[in-house]
């Protein structure tokens, strides 16, 4: 097979597509691992404070509530966000030969 290779020009828009598009991935994969930790955290936050209001448990800071849940989001998210830069990456890469 004759492959010729491609203009500058038309390699360079592929590579600033493929850029563009891992990361709108990571972008939407770390948002949406995110704002999941911080769901969790609030539901958590909501729960404990109908137990102090029915006199089940302690008065709860929202503040310290929510310290766990933004940190861990923080870390969950950049670590699913980095996963999947990689996979896009390595499917890209494999694509493109």
């Amino acid at each position: 097979m004759n492959r010729t290779p491609p203009r500058p020009h038309v390699a360079r828009r592929g590579r600033a597509l493929f850029v563009f598009i891992v990361l709108a991935v990571v972008a939407i994969v770390w948002n949406g691992a995110f704002d999941g930790r911080m769901k969790q955290g609030i539901w958590d936050y909501v729960d404990r404070q109908q137990r102090f209001v029915a006199g089940e448990g302690p008065w709860t800071d929202v503040d310290a509530a929510m310290r766990a849940s933004v940190s861990g989001g923080l870390r969950d998210a950049t670590l699913a966000a980095l996963g999947a830069a990689a996979l896009v990456y390595a499917v890209g890469r494999k694509a493109r030969g």
